[in-house]
């Protein structure tokens, strides 16, 4: 199934944050918990991400990317990869560098 650009955001933000709650996914996006929470149950049902229900609060569960998730992520790097890589191919070194240049300034 397609991911939208959001929910590609939440598994960035889930790999980056092993073990993040729904509840501070929402405050991270600024979002209400019920969007959190439906777009969570839509990513576990299509094998993205597994929930750990915490042994201490069993309201609360832990969110992790699974093999397919991270197989996801790793297709999406390589795709903006090779788009890079074809943008700088056509370009000169002094070229590329400067666009580096830019690009560090503005992220």
């Amino acid at each position: 199934s397609q991911l939208t650009i959001t929910q590609l955001h939440y598994l960035h933000r889930i790999e980056a944050c092993n073990g993040i709650t729904g509840t501070e996914l929402s405050k991270e996006f600024n979002v209400a918990k019920p969007t959190i929470t439906n777009a969570i149950s839509r990513l576990v049902e299509h094998g993205y991400v597994r929930k750990q229900t915490s042994s201490r609060d069993k309201r609360v569960s832990f969110l992790f990317l699974t093999k397919e998730g991270q197989r996801v992520l790793a297709v999406e790097r390589q795709g903006y990869y090779d788009y890079a890589k074809k943008v700088l191919e056509n370009l000169s070194e002094e070229e590329a560098e400067q666009l580096c240049k830019l690009f560090g300034k503005l992220f």
